[in-house]
Order: C-alpha cells, then sequence, then structure tokens
C-alpha cells in the first residue's frame, strides 16, 4: 500500500513539475510552487526527487530520450559507435529544437543535469572502437567539455551575444568533444556531414518534452 502511495505521489509531483516547466521554463520553476500545488509540505519533495527540480527535468529528459531512440531504431542500424552516436544525440536535439518551450526547458536544465548524468560510457565505447589512446579520465573531461560548449554557446545565442544556427552549435560541440580525445579534425567534420545527410532522410518526428502524446 505504501509503495503504491509512494508511487503516485510521485507521478503527481512529476506532472505538477510538468506543468510548471511548461508555463515558466526550468529556471522559472519553483519548489515550493510545486509543493503548494501538489499540498504536501516542499521538504516531502525531496524524498522523492533528492536534487529537488534538477532529478525531475532529468527524468523528463531521459524519457524523452528514449521515446526518441524508440522511434530511430525504426530507421537507423548501423555498426559504428561513432556515427551512433553523432545520429542519435542529433536526432533527440532535433525534435527538442522543433518546440520553443521544449527547447527553452531543455537548454536551462542542461547545466544542472548533464555534469551528473553525461555521456561518458557512449563516448568511450565510440572512442574504444576507433583505438584512441584515451582513458575513462580524458573521456569524462572531453564530454563535459563538449557539453560545456554546447550550454554556453545556446546561452549566448539566446542573450543575442552571438548568432548562430543550431547545426554550428551541434558541430562545435562534437567537435570540441573527439578533437580532445584524439580524432582528426577532418574525420571528425566528415562523421559529422555523414550524420546530417542521413538524417535529412528521417522527417521531424514531433516527438514532444514537456507535452508528450
Amino acid at each position: 500500500m505504501e509503495n503504491k502511495k509512494s508511487k503516485i505521489t510521485s507521478q503527481k509531483l512529476l506532472d505538477i513539475s510538468t506543468e510548471l516547466f511548461y508555463e515558466n521554463g526550468f529556471d522559472g520553476t519553483k519548489i515550493r510552487e510545486i509543493s503548494r500545488l501538489a499540498k504536501i509540505n516542499h521538504s516531502l519533495i525531496y524524498y522523492y526527487f533528492p536534487n529537488g527540480k534538477t532529478d525531475v527535468a532529468y527524468k523528463l529528459i531521459a524519457a524523452h530520450s528514449k521515446r526518441c531512440l524508440k522511434i530511430l531504431r525504426e530507421h537507423f542500424k548501423t555498426d559504428s559507435y561513432l556515427f551512433y552516436t553523432l545520429v542519435s544525440l542529433r536526432f533527440i536535439s532535433r525534435e527538442i529544437l522543433a518546440n520553443d518551450r521544449d527547447m527553452m526547458f531543455y537548454i536551462e536544465a542542461w547545466s544542472e543535469y548533464r555534469p551528473k548524468h553525461t555521456l561518458f560510457i557512449e563516448n568511450y565505447t565510440a572512442a574504444k572502437e576507433l583505438s584512441l589512446p584515451v582513458d575513462a579520465h580524458i573521456v569524462k573531461k572531453s564530454t563535459l567539455m563538449g557539453d560545456s560548449v554546447w550550454s554556453g554557446l545556446y546561452r549566448a545565442k539566446l542573450n543575442g551575444i552571438i548568432d548562430l544556427t543550431h547545426k554550428e552549435i551541434r558541430d562545435a560541440t562534437d567537435i570540441t568533444r573527439w578533437t580532445y580525445m584524439g580524432l582528426p579534425l577532418e574525420k571528425i567534420k566528415s562523421a559529422i556531414e555523414e550524420a546530417e545527410k542521413f538524417l535529412e532522410e528521417i522527417p521531424i518526428q514531433n516527438i514532444r518534452l514537456l507535452r508528450p502524446e
């Protein structure tokens, strides 16, 4: 009974948080407002989500990524882990960027949740497949460097500091990550363009992050 009650409360908090994220964005959503609408003490939220709204954001983003990858697998098979990583990230990003509210939420939440949930395993597997002379520390560092480039450029773009396309930001992220791990610049550029060409054959799927169908 207690387990069922906990699941119901957890889902209620998740649903309320999602609505607030949709209306106010990640930065504009407050824990006390979530607890007020859920009619529970705000400290109780940390029982279900120890890191507060960051954990809620991660749960939503992880669920969205899972939905995206399920659809992508219907169109996509490859033996190259590098190519899989490039295509899957661009596919997920493309779905998010197709909707302004999803995009704003994702960009705001990125710097909060991403350092705790990096693509370390995926990048490490691809690096070993490519026989790059890297260890786990270098892979983790390069992954975080790429994440910082992505979030930094998007925040600069939103603040009107720099005018870049979504592709230019994604390219800069991947180039930063993979050249630091020792992949030749021309090779990563070639792989990026191959991934872009592949995605041109797959239409936007409208897989929503904050308002899934």
